[in-house]
């Protein structure tokens, strides 16, 4: 597994450890890889729609 190192404000830190300290995720890692899934599967989503818009208005790339 690649590593990634990332600086966060006092702020963002506290609340990933909140979120870690509630149970749903066992480290802060964790929490982040979460968003990030999210977010991908989000940009996901949206450009089938993107698609689906375009198709319907004649606008498909073929």
């Amino acid at each position: 597994m690649a590593q990634l190192n990332i600086s966060l404000p006092d702020k963002l830190k506290a609340w990933a450890d909140a979120r870690v300290a509630e149970g749903r995720y066992s480290s802060a890692s964790d929490y982040v890889r979460d968003l990030m899934r999210r977010d991908q599967d989000a940009a996901e989503a949206k450009a089938r729609l993107q698609a689906a818009i375009d198709a319907g208005a004649g606008l498909a790339v073929e």
